[in-house]
């Protein structure tokens, strides 16, 4: 068994691929397309093994961390961490989509419970399952049903069903990007044309993507997609080339190519696997590379990226005004950073109790927020984290 900074790779990993939010090798579909990573596109160089010498605090990256325990009224099951498509933050109130049953949990923002949505079955106003979510302009609510649907309703007390807008042409989506002007994109990894926009419309755009076989369904991002200065990003969780989406001309453009020296993994590096023989092959290939990038998300000018490097987790951060990086597993107060969910100014994360030391310490928190942390146990329900980004 595999441990990925003392944690079960499979405990990553899993919730991931029973949530089929694979993303795909797109600097392959690119280059297949005539698009690859050379016009338009920016090269980020990481020395990695000297940003590895160097020590960064958390406080280089937020000015104040809190902790919000969720009330027990409600246990939810969202694995190690949510994935960024089981959250929203509203001004008042948090949603949360839980794995298990399936349920919309309502805390407020000071982690009372409020309510549980049972909005699944097969009635009006109800989805068959729940990839994800989002908050829609409006105070609306999206749940994308991977059959092909997207319900609406609205943020009120018993969250009203809107309508069902319902996508022709796509057997199935898997992951649903936020909006931007009005469009937003869909991921599909079991249709030939992998990427779609939806406009205002509900009319779904393709954008043709041809894969290599030997790479599909070996990629572990939570989400692909990222938003920067209001423009959506997409991502291939290979070396995590970024790849802006224009939605009116429905392409995609290079736009950000990781340099990372003898760490960089490229195609030709990701082999055939037996489906039993692979969590043994991201172990190994790991320690000889950067693989995979997990998530990539954007605050100002930096850019922060999620990846696995020697079978451990690790944070890129890199400016994109001075061109200056950092390369990590803990900062210099021994906890652990990942990138969440944002609002504003503020970045949530959800995470198990019984990983909560990975993250918060007396070195982080006030005495407020101690006091708030001495009341979770390993049988208290989710912990709500909130960054004060800098």
């Amino acid at each position: 068994m595999i441990s990925v900074s003392g944690l079960d790779v499979k405990k990553i990993i899993a919730p991931v691929i029973k949530r089929i939010v694979f993303s795909t090798a797109l600097v392959c579909c690119l280059s297949a397309c005539g698009i690859g990573p050379k016009d338009g596109s920016r090269v980020l160089h990481v020395d990695i093994d000297s940003a590895l010498e160097e020590q960064v605090s958390v406080f280089d990256i937020c000015s104040k961390i809190e902790i919000i325990p969720l009330s027990t009224d409600a246990m939810i099951s969202n694995g190690m961490y949510s994935a960024p498509q089981s959250l929203v933050v509203c001004e008042d109130n948090l949603f949360i989509l839980d794995d298990k049953s399936q349920n919309i949990v309502c805390f407020s923002t000071l982690g009372e419970y409020v309510k549980t949505f049972n909005k699944r079955g097969r009635g009006h106003g109800e989805y068959t399952m729940a990839y994800g979510m989002t908050e829609d302009p409006g105070e609306v609510l999206s749940i994308l049903d991977p059959t092909g649907r997207i319900f609406r309703y609205s943020i009120n007390d018993s969250l009203t069903f809107l309508d069902v807008k319902r996508i022709k042409g796509l057997k199935a989506i898997h992951i649903m990007s936020d909006l931007v002007d009005g469009h937003r994109a869909l991921y599909s990894y079991s249709e030939d044309n992998l990427l779609s926009i939806l406009d205002d419309k509900g009319k779904a755009q393709p954008v043709t993507y041809h894969i290599d076989k030997r790479i599909k369904n070996r990629h572990f991002s939570r989400n692909p997609f990222f938003l920067y200065n209001s423009s959506l990003f997409v991502f291939d969780s290979i070396d995590g080339s970024s790849y802006e989406v224009d939605c009116t001309s429905h392409t995609v453009f290079p736009r950000y190519k990781w340099d990372l020296g003898k760490y960089k993994t490229k195609v030709h590096h990701i082999a055939r696997q037996k489906k039993e023989d692979f969590y043994e092959y991201l172990k190994t290939q790991s320690y000889n590379r950067v693989y995979p990038f997990l998530s990539i998300m954007s605050y100002g000018d930096k850019i922060y990226a999620e990846v696995i490097l020697h079978n451990t987790e690790y944070m890129i951060v890199y400016d994109l005004e001075t061109n200056k990086s950092s390369f990590f597993c803990e900062t210099l107060e021994h906890v652990h950073f990942k990138p969440g969910v944002l609002r504003g100014n503020e970045m949530y994360l959800l995470v198990e109790p019984q990983y909560l030391s990975r993250f918060v310490n007396e070195k982080v928190l006030d005495k407020e927020n101690m006091k708030r942390l001495s009341t979770v146990s390993d049988s208290s329900n989710v912990v709500l984290i909130k960054y004060s980004m800098l």
